[in-house]
């Protein structure tokens, strides 16, 4: 009840701001309709009564509040409810409900969806045949009295060829494992193993591939897992049997620097390439540059000072930064009296120099920036601090410099500052919501894009490097919330004697309940991976050992086997 009355406190004086500023994003405008609709009954009887039919696709990527909507459009009776009360477990229409998805593909918990809220679903609709299919744990899942919905699982797949399938499967069965937490769901063999479609053909070799560099097994950087990429892609496209073009190729990452080491190791050897699954505004680059702007506007903002220091337009090193802070104050905005702080002899020699010119240029565009407005701001920015010529040193040069150039262009076209701010964070709320990539078919280019990015694709041929992962960790915080405990419970860390954070064992937990969700996202992560290829599956690059209790690519092949797969062995060229 406390952390529900907090919460619900919470939300209030939230919605009571966003009132105010006159704004509200994708989420609110969600809890507005079911709001409505739960405290009217009446109206969601009449929003109900226009639909004869409603499909819900994708069902495993949705929210607690969209499962909401669903049930309150669906429920049988909806003028028997007392307004403010959701309906009853289980009280669907009879008929008309198609629901549709794979929570074995369930990766978008960052933006809200849950996978227990999937299952739980399939329980409420089709009951103990459900619960059962899926191997959940008695009792983990309220089963209604009586089934409103039957259960079928769609096993035939028309995407990649037979000897794909059985790989899949067998990945399946080792990385898709959990404990009872429904976020943590097993894999049910029974009915979530894949089976070809009668048309589908067993190809006349192998299929999956492990890319590697020769001898002794060695841990490769993003940079040799792209060179390792490349190569292979280079030496299937001199393969004139094959037929295979530039756009059959993509190469999956988990990171972001993984797509900019890819996009750099084709840039040298001149194969065409595309990235997707980042808008114009994230570009690292674009970012820099918008955080210098975010100074000017709010000396105050630590952030944005940092970022201006720390990137291309400065570059100072991390000791040289923490030579600029103050003592339980953070970052000193005033670096006109650096010189005199407590820690300035941290500050290195070898970035004098670069500190004192971007002192003089934020100085004087502090004060020039009312007269000159964004665009001259930017252009003067750029030209002092010789931006362009630090980018061209960088991977995808060139187009991290007409990022830049894009970014001056939309900076012409506005009066202040601050609108071009407000233009950029509308811009950004709108990119908020990932979709996955699109690539024009006229592209032939080996397509670049996270696996995130990678859902509901296929591709010939699909790359997928950095095999090792990294350790899990969740967000620390001072205080946590877990409404999928039951009762629901609110986590804090306190405060000692000399006022440092202690971790509870409620955060402690609560910690370690995070992790074991992290964990639960990456194995479907994988799982979406290795289900994009129709005709090769290619893992590449190479370690030492692998960690057997985190979840990566390479624990998963070291656990298989190389029975399951054939190695090639690839010279990694470094220069």
């Amino acid at each position: 009840s406390l952390v529900r009355d907090v919460l619900a406190r919470a939300q209030t004086l939230l919605a009571e701001a966003h009132a105010r500023a006159g704004a509200g994003g994708f989420g609110a405008a969600l809890r507005l309709a079911r709001d409505a609709l739960r405290d009217d009954p009446a109206a969601a009887a009449r929003a109900s009564a226009a639909y004869d039919a409603l499909v819900v696709d994708e069902f495993q990527d949705t929210s607690r509040v969209q499962v909401d909507l669903l049930r309150l459009l669906w429920e049988r009776d909806p003028r028997s409810r007392a307004p403010g009360a959701m309906p009853v477990y289980g009280d669907f229409r009879p008929r008309g409900l198609l629901v549709v998805g794979d929570r074995k593909q369930s990766i978008y918990a960052f933006r809200g969806a849950d996978v227990g809220v999937f299952v739980t679903t399939c329980v409420e609709l089709a009951g103990e045949r459900a619960r059962a299919a899926l191997e959940l744990a008695p009792g983990a899942v309220p089963v209604p009295a009586r089934a409103t919905a039957d259960f079928f699982a769609l096993r035939e797949n028309y995407r990649a060829n037979a000897g794909l399938i059985e790989f899949v499967n067998a990945f399946s069965r080792e990385a898709l494992v959990g404990g009872d937490d429904l976020s943590e769901a097993r894999y049910a063999e029974a009915v979530e193993s894949l089976l070809p479609a009668p048309t589908t053909r067993r190809p006349s070799g192998p299929c999956v591939f492990w890319v590697r560099p020769p001898g002794e097994p060695e841990d490769t950087t993003r940079l040799d897992d792209a060179t390792l990429a490349t190569s292979y892609i280079a030496a299937a496209l001199e393969r004139r049997d094959a037929r295979l073009r530039p756009r059959d190729f993509a190469i999956l990452a988990q990171s972001n620097e993984m797509l900019d080491a890819s996009a750099f190791a084709l840039s040298r050897v001149g194969i065409p390439h595309v990235v997707a699954g980042r808008g114009f505004f994230a570009a690292r680059e674009v970012q820099d540059v918008l955080a210098l702007l975010r100074w000017i506007d709010r000396p105050d903002d630590r952030a944005a000072l940092l970022a201006v220091l720390r990137g291309p337009f400065a570059a100072l090193s991390d000791r040289t930064l923490i030579g600029l802070t103050e003592p339980h104050r953070g970052l000193a905005t005033d670096l006109e009296r650096w010189d005199l702080l407590e820690r300035r002899g941290l500050v290195e020699d070898a970035d004098r120099d670069a500190l004192e010119r971007i002192r003089v240029v934020l100085r004087a565009l502090r004060r020039a920036a009312p007269r000159l407005g964004p665009g001259r701001t930017l252009r003067e920015a750029v030209r002092e601090l010789e931006l362009e010529q630090t980018l061209l040193l960088q991977p995808r040069g060139v187009q991290r410099i007409a990022n830049v150039r894009k970014l001056l262009r939309i900076a012409d076209e506005e009066t202040s500052i601050r609108a071009l701010l407000d233009r950029v964070a509308r811009a950004e709320e709108r990119a908020r919501e990932p979709e996955a990539a699109t690539f024009s078919e006229d592209d032939d280019a080996v397509r670049l894009l996270t696996i995130h990015g990678s859902k509901g694709l296929a591709f010939r041929v699909v790359l997928v490097p950095e095999l090792r992962g990294t350790p899990v960790r969740a967000t620390s915080s001072t205080l946590g919330i877990d409404l999928r405990a039951s009762p629901a419970w609110l986590a804090t860390k306190v405060v000692d004697d000399r006022g440092e954070p202690v971790a509870t064992p409620s955060i402690e937990q609560l910690t370690e309940r995070e992790r074991a969700r992290v964990r639960a996202d990456r194995r479907r992560l994988m799982y979406v991976a290795v289900t994009r290829a129709r005709e090769e599956l290619v893992f590449v690059g190479g370690m030492k050992k692998v960690s057997r209790t985190e979840p990566s690519f390479g624990a998963v092949l070291a656990s298989l086997g190389t029975g399951a797969l054939e190695i090639r062995e690839m010279a990694v060229k470094r220069s």
